[in-house]
């Protein structure tokens, strides 16, 4: 081999190794732009199906407990006494997730995708419900209605609240956990 193609030959690995560089650039990228567009409910999804036990920061108390239904924008989480809580994504203050337990769980997907359907269903079976908000005491009652701007509650006193979809931060089905 002369010099000249020995040289031709060091220019096409040093290439090679440029665009294996590249490409592992590209790769990371890519990885990163996909964390970054993740929803909070795809991590929690993963959290929940590794069985680990959740924090979740609410504006007004902490809940405890795992994920064990996801929908587009609300998930529900057990907590340790049983009692379980429909909660708006985009409401939650913070999540801390325990090391993994080791042992998987099952995570629900689908109905109800989101806290209006939730509400809506509530309403068709007139089951009592709290609704957790983003300040104030929690609200107890069944729903009358639920708009994409309010949900409707009737206390059992005949009292009437009306409360804000951007206030309501969560719904459970018993009591106050």
């Amino acid at each position: 081999m002369d010099h000249r193609e020995e040289e031709e030959e060091r220019d096409l690995r040093r290439l090679r190794q440029e665009l294996r560089h590249d490409v592992e650039d590209i790769e990371a990228a890519a990885a990163e732009l996909e964390d970054a567009k993740r929803p909070l409910v795809d991590a929690l999804v993963d959290a929940g199906m590794d069985g680990r036990e959740l924090h979740i920061d609410l504006p007004q108390r902490q809940l405890v407990g795992h994920v064990v239904h996801v929908g587009d924008t609300v998930f529900t989480l057990e907590t340790r006494s049983g009692a379980a809580f429909l909660i708006e994504a985009e409401r939650v203050v913070g999540v801390r997730i325990s090391p993994s337990r080791g042992s998987s769980a099952r995570v629900n997907r689908g109905h109800p995708r989101t806290m209006l359907a939730a509400l809506r269903s509530h309403a068709v079976d007139g089951s009592n419900i709290t609704l957790e908000r983003t300040s104030g005491a929690p609200v107890r009652g069944t729903v009358g209605a639920a708009s994409i701007t309010h949900a409707q509650l009737s206390e059992p006193s005949g009292a009437i609240w009306l409360v804000p979809t951007t206030a309501i931060v969560a719904v459970s089905t018993g009591g106050i956990a």
